[in-house]
């Protein structure tokens, strides 16, 4: 059940399901911080591959880093270490999925 919306009315469903997909790549573009990308200290954020994976568990990480990207990669060790440039990104983007329906947080993998 969507509060004020008719399940009804396919038309109002659909633009009720549009408007929160462009919310959802709205406050996705927000989480970025261009400004903390010219502190270089800032952006040294080494953490094992295991470490980031446990840190962020609402994304599926397994689909993220899929055959095609890991023929570049070569494979991903849980102790690899990966540096995370903006952790912050990470934190909105781990917190947005938490708060979204499945749907919506599945298009975030996309």
């Amino acid at each position: 059940m969507i509060v004020g919306v008719d399940m009804e009315d396919d038309a109002g469903m659909i633009k009720y399901q549009v408007n929160d997909i462009i919310d959802l790549e709205r406050r996705i573009a927000n989480l970025s911080r261009s400004d903390s990308l010219r502190n270089h200290s800032a952006i040294n954020n080494l953490m094992t591959y295991r470490d980031f994976r446990e840190r962020y568990p609402e994304i599926r990480w397994s689909l993220f880093f899929n055959e095609e990207l890991r023929a570049n990669l070569g494979v991903l060790e849980d102790d690899m270490l990966v540096n995370v440039v903006d952790v912050g990104y990470f934190d909105g983007l781990s917190a947005l999925v938490k708060s979204k329906p499945l749907r919506l947080a599945i298009l975030t993998l996309w």
